[in-house]
């Protein structure tokens, strides 16, 4: 069959709601998605009036599938917005070794499956955004896919705001990824601290996660909007595979799975 269908997903972080729309060719079984549309907004209460303004433009047949850290209000608010829409609940479709599911925040699940298509093997997941995750993924011979576990960390605005906030005189900063270590002034001296630390940080928990996963070698997806602030080469003597709108090419292939069944 010829023809294009259409999907939307919602990525609903600490900090912003992000939305995509994609066009799948129906005659191209495993090819590509296009993302062909994108919005974004602060996660904040009203979001979801906001999103169904956008989604005025969508085609009305459009499925949609949401990941949210967001609390239950708001996840209403979306979930009114999307309507019909929606295919839910969603299953990552990932075996968990996390001994408290409940907790376990969908959007790290949903980055590992898309790390689990992309690159078809073990792997650790990277997500650099408000937070850091750094997580597990054990792919078996026999083809099952298990989330292992992971780290949280502070990501780079978060550390900003702890300096400035938990300091009685250090300012805001905007953290850059030109940022020199050796900073000549207080703004570059916490730029360093945070841009610097941040790569450490990821360095460190990379290393650390992938030990005692036994995953030592295993190449990283890297993603998340912070991305770009640790730097052109982020994990030296890695095997690292950058990518954009990993918890929504995650989401993807969820929807994927709900609507056409697992391939």
């Amino acid at each position: 069959m010829g023809g294009t269908r259409e999907r939307i997903t919602i990525d609903v972080g600490n900090s912003a709601c992000k939305a995509r729309r994609w066009r799948l060719d129906a005659g191209a079984t495993g090819s590509a998605p296009t993302r062909i549309d994108a919005w974004e907004h602060p996660t904040r209460a009203g979001v979801g009036a906001e999103l169904a303004r956008w989604l005025a433009r969508v085609p009305a047949d459009a499925r949609a599938g949401l990941a949210s850290v967001a609390g239950p209000e708001l996840g209403r608010e979306l979930e009114l917005a999307l309507g019909a829409r929606l295919v839910a609940p969603l299953d990552a479709g990932l075996a968990s070794d996390y001994r408290t599911p409940e907790t376990l925040g969908a959007d790290r699940l949903f980055a590992a499956r898309a790390a689990a298509e992309l690159v078809g093997r073990s792997c650790l997941v990277v997500d650099a955004g408000t937070a850091v995750t750094v997580d597990a993924l054990r792919v078996a011979p026999d083809g099952v896919r298990t989330f292992l576990g992971g780290a949280i960390a502070p990501g780079p605005r978060l550390l900003a705001d702890a300096l400035h906030a938990g300091t009685a005189r250090l300012p805001r900063i905007e953290p850059r990824a030109d940022t020199p270590a050796l900073g000549r002034d207080t703004g570059e001296a916490l730029g360093a601290g945070v841009v610097h630390g941040l790569r450490g940080l990821v360095r460190g928990l990379v290393d650390a996660v992938g030990r005692d996963a036994g995953l030592e070698d295993a190449p990283v997806v890297l993603g998340g909007g912070a991305r770009s602030l640790l730097g052109s080469e982020p994990l030296p003597g890695r095997t690292v595979l950058l990518c954009d709108d990993l918890v929504h090419l995650g989401l993807l292939a969820a929807l994927r799975d709900a609507l056409d069944g697992p391939r």
